[in-house]
């Protein structure tokens, strides 16, 4: 970082306060785990809130179904909703599923970006 940026004639980057205790010591090479933990933190937020999501949507649907006063044309809405609801359940699984794939496959554990584990820094 510090060569990339004396290249552009910025000069040397300190690092911020706080932020060096999330640098993997026993790498060696200066490594951070950081951006794992920012892509772990937004994986677990994109499950929080899509499955907030999923659940408010579900409720609408049920409301819209009880009161739809016997109307085929909303019964196929409520359903195409409900339907649109549990494939974006489904996609949200698979983007887990995905994301502990590639951590697998790169860092040769599954966990290794879903949960990162920080090394202590002596």
């Amino acid at each position: 970082m510090t060569l990339f940026a004396t290249n552009l004639g910025i000069g040397k980057i300190a690092v911020p306060p706080g932020v060096d205790k999330y640098q993997d010591a026993a790498a060696g090479s200066g490594a951070t785990i950081g951006i794992m933990l920012f892509i772990s933190m937004l994986v677990k937020f994109a499950m929080i809130v899509a499955g907030i999501w999923a659940m408010l949507n579900i409720l609408l649907a049920a409301y819209q179904f009880f009161n739809n006063k016997g109307d085929a044309g909303q019964y196929q809405k409520v359903s195409q909703q409900i339907t649109n609801t549990v494939m974006g359940l489904v996609l949200l699984m698979s983007l887990y599923t995905i994301v502990a794939v590639i951590g697998l496959i790169f860092f040769g554990d599954a966990g290794y970006i879903l949960n990162p584990t920080l090394k202590p820094i002596p």
